[in-house]
């Protein structure tokens, strides 16, 4: 006989795919992770922008009056959008109307 044992070639068989099937689960729970962690460095990201945001909304609203504070041309610039918003919407309401 040639010494082929069909018993022992497939014994490896499945040890092998037992391997590649471990290694695939490995590798799918390690993409989970680093998505799972991708997502919450984004949410927390996104928490400090608002943070930011609310932050200088309280900055622009105790200070817009005061023409010697530190960002009083950034303030005006603010007002000066907000007030044009105002002007769009009417415009929009204009529309509506006609």
């Amino acid at each position: 006989m040639s010494g082929y044992d069909f018993n022992e070639h497939m014994n490896y068989i499945g040890y092998a795919g037992e391997r590649v099937t471990k290694a695939a689960l490995t590798e799918g729970k390690k993409a989970k992770d680093k998505f799972d962690l991708e997502r919450a460095i984004h949410s927390e990201q996104k928490r400090v922008e608002a943070l930011y945001a609310k932050i200088g909304k309280e900055l622009y609203e105790e200070n817009k009056d005061d023409p010697d504070n530190k960002y009083a041309d950034i303030m005006q610039s603010i007002t000066d959008s907000l007030l044009t918003i105002e002007d769009y919407k009417e415009k929009v309401r204009e529309m509506k109307e006609q």
